[in-house]
């Protein structure tokens, strides 16, 4: 990246790394350490022009259905153990005041604009997008 002018290293975190939620365990603090450390990062790289941001994203039931994604065998067995079917759980866990679900396309677009010259101003910073499912 160095010589290359410079670039951007995006990580990906989640509403638990700043609030506990209900059937997450102790999932929030590898997320908590992934933001901390993206802003250490942004801290000792800047000077290198690389710039370094974390999406903090909420559940995509869009990847456990279609995308092969871990999603559908985590929250399976967490539906599993409540009694409930799956699609219930996903149902859930995708809701958002924006009435629909985050989606792929969703994260890419937002991910898209932060590797972008557009946002040079942003470094050292968690960008929510979560459709509101997790308010900052």
């Amino acid at each position: 990246m160095r010589d290359a002018g410079g670039g951007v290293i995006m990580a990906l975190s989640m509403p638990m790394a700043r609030q506990p939620a209900p059937l997450a365990g102790p999932f929030g603090a590898p997320g908590a350490a992934v933001e901390n450390m993206c802003r250490q990062l942004a801290l000792e790289l800047g000077e290198r022009r690389v710039r370094v941001v974390c999406l903090r994203l909420t559940g995509i039931p869009e990847t456990a259905r279609s995308l092969g994604s871990h999603l559908g065998e985590m929250w399976g067995k967490a539906a599993e153990r409540l009694g409930v079917p799956l699609e219930d759980m996903l149902e859930a866990i995708g809701a958002t005041p924006a009435g629909a679900p985050l989606t792929v396309e969703h994260v890419a677009d937002v991910a898209a604009f932060l590797a972008s010259d557009r946002s040079e101003g942003l470094t050292g910073t968690v960008v929510n997008v979560t459709r509101g499912a997790a308010v900052d």
